[in-house]
């Protein structure tokens, strides 16, 4: 899946010469939690969300900090930085600057795997330096529950034979699966599964697998966890 299939387009961006409190009003109005922040010709140079006025003194959240001589001595930038967050006037003096950026083009896996790792909820899709959209993380949702309606849309397959079909190569499919040691098969309506895990977590996947490819269908769970060091056979807990 590809981001221009789900970004959000229309986007609202703001001049870095806005005030900030016309920024926050327009937010409001706008019920968006962040935006692009351009320059004259159009280029994104920040992105100005709700984090960015959490920290102001007129809520009385600025950052008070502690005396001593260390923070006489060192801490003097840190201060001035951190002044500028909570008193600042116009958008380009509190806004977050070298946003994360991503191209219509790029996957989406790729773009997920950075708001993961980077701790953030949207990243301004760009084309020639200039804002065109923005994937966020509730656009993710929107992708994930047409995906999941499509796939309902679809159905199970007709029969017995099919659904065990289906289930098996979803599990051949997934390289935490005990290939060797297990077994699903879909017999009176039941998908019934055996073998051996070495790893109780697995059983818990493998049941997601089945009730993704056969939902609504009853498993009778045959499965026998063995201690892979000791090769004892270990209790099963209860569902």
């Amino acid at each position: 899946m590809k981001v221009e299939s789900i970004m959000t387009t229309g986007i609202v961006a703001v001049s870095k010469e806005t005030q900030v409190v016309d920024a926050a009003r327009l937010m409001l109005e706008k019920r968006i939690s962040g935006m692009p922040v351009v320059d004259g010709q159009g280029h994104l140079v920040g992105v100005f969300t709700e984090g960015d006025l959490l920290r102001r003194t007129e809520l009385g959240t600025d950052r008070k900090t502690g005396g001593g001589w260390f923070e006489f001595l060192f801490g003097s930038g840190r201060r001035a930085t951190d002044y500028v967050q909570s008193h600042g006037v116009v958008v380009e003096e509190v806004m977050t600057r070298h946003p994360l950026t991503c191209r219509a083009g790029d996957d989406l896996r790729t773009v997920v795997e950075t708001m993961i790792e980077r701790s953030v909820k949207r990243l301004i899709v760009v084309e020639h330096g200039r804002p065109i959209g923005i994937v966020s993380r509730a656009d993710v949702v929107r992708a994930f529950l047409e995906a999941a309606g499509e796939r309902a849309r679809a159905g199970a397959p007709a029969s017995e034979t099919e659904i065990e079909d289906r289930i098996r190569a979803a599990l051949k499919a997934e390289s935490w699966v005990p290939h060797r040691t297990m077994e699903a098969e879909v017999r009176d309506g039941r998908v019934i599964l055996s073998g051996t895990l070495t790893d109780l977590r697995q059983r818990e996947a493998i049941h997601i697998v089945v009730e993704r490819e056969a939902p609504g269908l009853p498993i009778v769970d045959h499965m026998v966890w063995v201690e892979p060091y000791s090769g004892a056979v270990m209790e099963m807990p209860d569902d």
